[in-house]
């Protein structure tokens, strides 16, 4: 039996799993049987690899010499005074179709990733969304139009914006179905965001499938009201075996699992903070940068994020205040309130202060108590200068 941590970058590449201790400190073993699976499956993956590179490699010339032989052909019937009839293509259609490709994944050579980040090692079909993944590593949005320069979070919003800005083709248009406007949208998505400025309130309930039997919200799709009943029951599927957290899917345990091993792979280019994922960077550079600005359509006060607005309008419009105290039964709007509130009860004082023994709640207390030390330092240091300074005044008098 070996352990299974001498093994663990063959282990990642042929299951994507990252292999960690124990919470006692044991780890996994491997026997021989498996170790020699392991490396018998590795070096089959590598051939697999390397005869895909060498099949891309030889039909790039191939493809190459197609389009001599048909330049050619159209040279000699340029030169026999043939007339060509057909349409040119359009430069600007050819760049949309191209760029269309590179960022499309392809379906052929399911499981070949020949691309891998650096920074995280995760791997990728194509070089472009390896290098939208990069970008997101820096705080910047991943799909960039190489046409006109703008920026998307989502790979399919840049392919919607390739066929609806770039590509010369007649696209069906949605009318708004306001009184007295006559916009057009080129989505269905985009006119009805565009819907919501004349009636915040205006819900489509024709696209709102799946109903809540309990509360009677709706959802668009099963996975989503799946997700809300979870809600109603308390039994989220997903369970942390560190905490006692639970979550509704498994990409938000990988997150929280994330968090506990510290692994922060998103660096502020502003700042150099890092971040566990890119919502949370690309929310932390807006901080910075200013340039998302969500308004409250009640009382106008700007939020720099879409669940900070969220949060505003539940608490402090709706009057929701879902996090109550088991010890007095008060109601708080955000979790984190509720925490620092039954500190308050059971005594707990988890930031203590490293030049006396006063101990608090919260972080920024102990910060603005910190500051207090430094002013007394402050003053330390001004007395003992002005003593000094009191012989040398009076040997000139």
């Amino acid at each position: 039996m070996q352990d299974l941590r001498e093994f663990s970058d063959i282990y990642y590449n042929l299951t994507s799993i990252t292999v960690y201790k124990s919470e006692d400190g044991c780890c996994p073993k491997v026997c021989d049987g498996c170790r020699l699976k392991l490396q018998q499956f590795d070096e089959f993956r590598s051939l697999c690899i390397r005869v895909h590179e060498h099949l891309l490699q030889v039909s790039a010339p191939q493809n190459y010499e197609h389009l001599k032989e048909a330049a050619k052909t159209d040279d000699e019937g340029a030169e026999s005074g043939e007339e060509d009839h057909e349409l040119q293509p359009d430069p600007a259609r050819n760049d949309s179709e191209k760029l269309l490709d590179s960022v499309t994944v392809p379906i052929k050579g399911r499981g070949i990733f020949l691309f891998v980040c650096h920074v995280c090692h995760t791997k990728f079909k194509t070089e472009t969304r390896l290098n939208g993944h990069l970008r997101a590593h820096q705080g910047l949005k991943p799909a960039v139009c190489t046409i006109c320069g703008k920026e998307f979070i989502k790979w399919f919003n840049l392919k919607m914006h390739i066929r609806n800005k770039h590509m010369n083709e007649q696209q069906q248009r949605f009318p708004c179905d306001f009184p007295a406007c006559s916009l057009t949208y080129t989505t269905m998505a985009n006119m009805r965001k565009h819907r919501k400025t004349h009636d915040p309130n205006h819900v489509n309930r024709g696209t709102l499938k799946y109903i809540c039997e309990q509360c009677g919200k709706s959802y668009t799709t099963f996975g989503a009201l799946k997700a809300h009943t979870y809600s109603h029951t308390g039994n989220l599927p997903f369970s942390c075996t560190m905490c006692d957290r639970k979550f509704v899917n498994a990409d938000k345990l990988r997150i929280h699992m994330m968090r506990h091993q510290g692994i922060k792979n998103y660096e502020c280019p502003h700042c150099g903070i890092k971040k566990t994922t890119k919502t949370e960077l690309r929310t932390h550079i807006n901080y910075h940068t200013k340039e998302r600005k969500i308004p409250c359509s009640t009382c106008g006060l700007a939020f720099a994020s879409s669940g900070n607005l969220a949060r505003h309008v539940r608490i402090v419009h709706r009057g929701i205040k879902e996090f109550q105290c088991t010890h007095c039964g008060q109601s708080f709007g955000k979790a984190e309130t509720l925490k620092h509130h039954v500190m308050t009860h059971t005594g707990e004082r988890p930031h203590g202060c490293t030049e006396c023994d006063k101990r608090f709640i919260q972080l920024v207390a102990l910060r603005k108590h910190m500051k207090t030390h430094s002013l007394s330092r402050k003053r330390a240091n001004l007395a003992v200068t002005a003593e000094a300074v009191k012989p040398q005044l009076s040997d000139k008098e």
